[in-house]
């Protein structure tokens, strides 16, 4: 769940970090709207945003297109 307040975001990670240091799934963080540069979120089942994904995603062939949609 993300929560809003003025320039602030905050909600929890709901992924293990690969490329971050000291973030853990299932943390809570807080950043800043100015520090978002992508976001993504399923709603029933439907990915919202993950605009930088959807660019991976149109990238690659029909089998490998196929495996990555199944995974959500």
């Amino acid at each position: 769940r993300v929560q809003l307040s003025g320039e602030s975001v905050s909600g929890m990670i709901d992924d293990e970090p690969v490329l971050l240091r000291g973030i853990r799934r299932k943390q809570t963080v807080e950043i800043t709207r100015s520090q978002i540069s992508d976001w993504m979120f399923l709603d029933d089942g439907k990915i919202r945003g993950g605009y930088t994904i959807r660019a991976f995603r149109d990238a690659l062939g029909a089998e490998e297109r196929a495996k990555f949609l199944a995974s959500f």
